[in-house]
């Protein structure tokens, strides 16, 4: 669990200024506890980088359409519940 807050942290990093980046890992952190184990482990899978998205899909017997689609759900997810987190925090 840990290595997939470090690939999404750092990720969600190189897109947002630096400013505040510990209360967002914390509420990433927060926020992947709530989701199944099923999404923890495909999201890990798409960031550890050592295979194309087109690999992963296919090995989760999947299009890369689908897969792509699930993701984009999973991404939405997951900055929908760190915004709301950050915003009780305040």
């Amino acid at each position: 669990r840990e290595d997939l807050v470090e690939l999404l942290a750092d990720a969600a990093e190189d897109l947002e200024e630096k400013d505040g980046s510990e209360a967002q890992r914390r509420a990433l952190r927060q926020c992947l506890d709530t989701l199944p184990e099923k999404s923890r482990r495909l999201l890990a899978t798409a960031y550890a980088g050592d295979r194309t998205l087109r690999e992963v899909a296919a090995e989760a017997g999947q299009s890369a359409t689908a897969f792509y689609k699930t993701l984009d759900r999973l991404r939405k997810k997951l900055r929908a519940c760190i915004e709301q987190r950050l915003a009780v925090q305040g």
